[in-house]
């Protein structure tokens, strides 16, 4: 038995093939693929089918598709095709590992206990072209959970889910990922919650290439989905806050940040109201002042610029 399960949780066949071909050149072959369909309409399965022989891997075509209204939950069903492999790497239908990254991890890991490891991330384009990989901060060998979360909130650091592999037993005493809407911002608050002890460490060679394209959700910003992501990062706020002290002026920075993006979508009055309860209970007025000018600000910026593309048109 393998002491590394690598879990996709599937719905796109574009570029799943791609992604199941950088897995089966792995040079260390030492895991077990499990594809959670979470019933796709296209036909996943014979694009699995292919590597039957080239892989350790198993697929399970579930009933419903529930990623649509629960993705973390189509996180935790997929995890729980797992077997008893000792570590779980979340991964992608769409994103491109590269070769040496199994081997890298082995490696880490003799070198270095922890209960979370990541690799390094560069941005590649719907056609696989490299996109601006300008890194924002550093990543050190070990990161604290505390200091993941304050770097997050200062919009310091990115993550994109697929780079991370963590321990199955810290994942089961922290009662699974931590949910909320859309998955947005589940990954974060997963890493740190299952980091507590041990902190993030970096693995030094491998690197994992992510996919922005069109069937993303970062990019989306359709007012269904803006509404959403704007209370999954309150949510997400009030769950950082309850875990770690005195980062309530940075998460103020990230709350600030969304709010920003679904101005470009959402009626700045049902973006006020969004936060005006979140402050005021927690008898924050200074600050509920504070993020309200900013934005009143930021739309006035927002509206020139859409007024001055109508009339360029």
């Amino acid at each position: 038995m393998s002491s590394l399960a690598i879990i996709i949780p599937a719905y796109k066949a574009t570029y799943l093939r791609g992604t199941l071909q950088a897995i089966a050149l792995q040079t260390n072959k030492e895991f077990a693929v499990y594809i959670g369909d979470d019933n796709s309409p296209y036909d996943l399965m014979s694009i699995v089918n292919e590597f039957k022989g080239l892989l350790d891997i198993s697929y399970t075509k579930f009933e419903n598709n529930l990623g649509s209204q629960d993705l973390v939950a189509q996180w935790t069903r997929c995890v729980d095709l797992s077997q008893a492999e000792e570590w779980i790497w979340l991964f992608s239908d769409d994103d491109i590992m590269e070769t040496t990254c199994v081997e890298s991890f082995y490696k880490e890991m003799k070198t270095r206990a922890s209960d979370v490891y990541r690799f390094s991330i560069t941005k590649i384009d719907s056609m696989g072209k490299l996109l601006d990989n300008s890194s924002r901060i550093t990543f050190p060998s070990i990161m604290s959970s505390r200091d993941f979360i304050v770097a997050n909130m200062k919009g310091q650091v990115e993550s994109f889910a697929v780079e991370y592999i963590f321990s199955k037993r810290v994942y089961a005493l922290s009662g699974g990922f931590v949910s909320f809407d859309l998955a947005w911002s589940s990954d974060f608050a997963s890493w740190a919650a299952f980091s507590q002890s041990t902190g993030i460490a970096s693995i030094s060679s491998g690197k994992v290439y992510w996919r922005s394209s069109g069937e993303n959700i970062t990019p989306n910003r359709s007012k269904s989905i803006m509404r959403r992501k704007v209370n999954a990062i309150i949510q997400y706020i009030i769950w950082a806050n309850s875990k770690y002290d005195g980062i309530e002026i940075v998460s103020d920075i990230r709350l600030k940040n969304q709010l920003m993006e679904a101005s470009w979508s959402l009626p700045y009055t049902e973006i006020i109201g969004s936060i005006i309860k979140f402050y005021k209970e927690k008898n924050r007025y200074y600050a509920l002042i504070k993020v309200c000018v900013i934005l009143s600000m930021y739309k006035c910026f927002i509206t020139i610029r859409k007024r001055r593309g109508t009339h360029a048109a």
